[in-house]
């Protein structure tokens, strides 16, 4: 006789020249049998659940070759603030390997509405389809040089909420490596100057306010709904004692640390950039200067980042 960890006793016996454990207690050996019988019966039941606790960064693992064998993952949730602050709060990014003879499937819960499939790295074709098989959307991601183009979005529709098959395939006879969001869109960030409409500001009087505007309305190159991150009024002069920022589109205003005028971690927030901007500047004694409103800003992207 021996004894185990648990201090159950087994006999040894012989079988063939091999040796195995059997257990005294037919009681333990009934609980192994409903074991094995819970698992048979687990692993026939389709499980359906909504991932939600999969890893903000997915690896494709094979076989995924076909729908049946799809992997279920996650949509993405990216928001403003969890991009600015680096902890990418709401990502779930896929990526893989593929060639242009070895399709990988995807199985996602979306809710009905716009959504976006954002590509990225190396080129490859994708196709989403609703749990009947009718197609949703397909295209060709091209964009590979990432020197010029970051990430490509593509805006599609889905009519009601559910569950949705992406399959990736490479464009290449050569494996080649992949990455994709879909669901919400993901953010990029970049910033701007805004001039003084006013253009030079006189202070005229030993004391008081004066106000300053700034239009960013007027801005060609500015990213549908960027929002505001960091704010830095720059003035030249010491005449300044205090500076507050109002975006009139919002309605919100900062109160601008002294020295420099800047406010930080702002995009929680969601203040937009394109807005007029009204600085109330409270100075000592006379001066002139030509202030300038520089704004870091954080944008979801729509399609192709910084172009």
């Amino acid at each position: 006789m021996i004894e185990c960890q648990c201090n159950k006793k087994f006999k040894l016996s012989e079988n063939g020249g091999g040796k195995e454990c059997i257990m005294i207690k037919k009681k333990v050996t009934k609980i192994f049998a409903a074991c094995m019988t819970a698992a048979v019966l687990l692993g026939s039941v389709h499980m359906d659940v909504r991932a939600e606790t999969l890893k903000t960064t997915f690896k494709e693992t094979e076989p995924n070759d076909t729908k049946e064998t799809a992997e279920l993952i996650q949509a993405n949730k990216e928001t403003a603030k969890g991009y600015a602050t680096a902890t990418f709060e709401g990502r779930f990014e896929v990526n893989g390997e593929t060639d242009e003879k070895d399709p990988d499937w995807y199985k996602v819960y979306l809710n009905a509405g716009t959504q976006y499939m954002t590509c990225y790295v190396k080129p490859f074709s994708f196709l989403i389809e609703d749990e009947s098989g009718n197609t949703v959307t397909e295209d060709t991601y091209t964009y590979a040089d990432t020197t010029r183009f970051g990430r490509t979005a593509y805006e599609f529709k889905v009519q009601k909420e559910g569950y949705y098959y992406v399959r990736i395939l490479g464009c290449d006879p050569a494996s080649g490596h992949y990455e994709f969001t879909v669901g919400s869109p993901t953010y990029s960030m970049d910033n701007c100057k805004i001039p003084c409409v006013e253009g030079v500001i006189n202070m005229t009087a030993s004391g008081g306010t004066k106000k300053a505007h700034f239009d960013g309305r007027e801005l060609t190159a500015l990213p549908k709904d960027a929002v505001a991150e960091y704010v830095r009024l720059e003035v030249k002069s010491t005449s300044i004692n205090s500076a507050k920022l109002i975006n009139e589109r919002s309605g919100k205003s900062l109160s601008l640390e002294f020295y420099p005028f800047l406010k930080r971690s702002l995009a929680s927030m969601n203040i937009p950039v394109e807005s007029m901007w009204t600085a109330e500047l409270k100075y000592g004694y006379k001066s002139s200067f030509t202030p300038v409103l520089t704004v870091q800003y954080v944008y979801p992207i729509y399609y192709i980042e910084n172009q």
